[in-house]
């Protein structure tokens, strides 16, 4: 939830609703990064196959 900015004598609410469709957590949906949990050798293996 969105409030009002300090001196602001108009201002709408917002209230953001983002649903879990995968397992992003608190970084990812902060801040639009993914991160890559394998292991370099793993990840490899996975591309490659």
């Amino acid at each position: 939830v969105r409030t009002a900015p300090r001196g602001a004598e108009h201002f709408c609410w917002r209230i953001d609703l983002l649903p879990r469709l995968v397992n992003d957590a608190g970084l990812e949906l902060g801040v639009g990064v993914h991160l890559n949990v394998l292991a370099p050798e793993r990840a490899a293996e996975l591309l490659r196959a």
